[in-house]
């Protein structure tokens, strides 16, 4: 129901997010860290934006097929997860502070 050149470009667009996720490995550069999750973002761009487009198309067909479904949770987590992990990043280089750190910097 859906094009066959539109579901082509998904298909090189997957390829080349495993082929980004194959090069993640231990002990990496910031640099490269950094450019992964820029990379990593663009792909959850490009996976939203497809799974929009399919549910501006398809309206409630596209919950009838089970790859929508499928691919529907992967990137609601995927959103989630990375609004989750960006925010315990921020919490991470800009800490709040509690009453204790303030009492305890008092202290010192």
């Amino acid at each position: 129901m859906t094009n066959k050149r539109f579901e082509a470009g998904v298909m090189v667009v997957i390829l080349l997010n495993m082929i980004a996720m194959a090069l993640e490995y231990d002990k990496m550069s910031p640099t490269m860290q950094d450019w992964l999750d820029y990379v990593n973002l663009l792909f959850i761009s490009v996976f939203t934006m497809e799974c929009f487009m399919k549910l501006l198309a398809l309206r409630w067909y596209y919950f009838k097929e089970p790859w929508n479904i499928f691919d529907f949770v992967i990137v609601v987590v995927s959103v989630i997860s990375k609004t989750a992990l960006t925010e315990y990043a921020a919490r991470q280089r800009n800490p709040i502070q509690t009453d204790n750190a303030v009492l305890t910097e008092e202290l010192i």
